[in-house]
């Protein structure tokens, strides 16, 4: 089975120490870059900031605002959607503190995005068998937040990919063809033997 919180409301606890088949694909490396958005009108988008308090997603980018200006003007460093905002004005911290730094800029607000790994994992459960994950989520939040891995097909995926490990904080954005319905994910993942995620590897 898997083990669901919906609405988070709190803190998440740091996991135990996760151990889980074959390494699919994946990107090489997060890539960290800064973004200097001018001052005067919107910033044009919005951010997931619930369903992990300490991971803040990019989740939409408007077409008329700060962003899309900035992505306008510098494609080689353009903000996606899923980009993880880690700094705003050298503050760092939970996402309360970097949305707070966003609405009280009266000027230009420097940002720093990370674009995180991508691994797409391909899972087989035996009858009876649990994947072994706590996800937690938010129904209009970005996928399931990994909270904990525990005995199953994704611990023996961590076993054998130590490079690529599915931890606390990582984002699951899709299962198989499901990738903007959260409860229908967990669906999948409870339902499903034969399992494909995509997921958001957290630094």
């Amino acid at each position: 089975s898997v083990n669901t919180k919906a609405e988070a409301t709190a803190e998440p606890a740091e996991p135990e120490q996760p151990a889980g088949l074959e390494k699919v694909e994946e990107e090489e490396k997060p890539n960290r870059f800064e973004v200097k958005l001018g001052s005067g009108g919107e910033i044009g988008g919005s951010f997931d900031d619930k369903t992990d308090l300490l991971v803040l997603l990019v989740q939409e980018i408007k077409a008329d605002g700060k962003l899309a200006r900035w992505n306008s003007a510098n494609p080689s460093k353009a903000i996606q959607r899923l980009d993880r905002l880690v700094s705003v004005a050298g503050k760092t911290g939970k996402n309360s503190v970097l949305v707070e730094a966003i609405q009280n800029a009266s000027v230009s607000l420097d940002l720093v995005f990370e674009r995180s790994i991508e691994t797409t994992l391909e899972l087989e459960k035996v009858k009876g068998q649990e994947l072994g994950l706590d996800v937690r989520y938010t129904p209009s939040g970005i996928g399931l937040m990994v909270e904990n891995v525990f005995a199953g097909p994704v611990q023996d995926w961590n076993v054998a990919n130590s490079d690529a490990m599915v931890k606390a904080h990582d984002r699951i954005t899709q299962v198989d063809d499901v990738a903007a319905d959260p409860a229908k994910m967990v669906q999948k993942l409870q339902q499903n033997s034969k399992l494909k995620l995509t997921v958001l590897r957290m630094k």
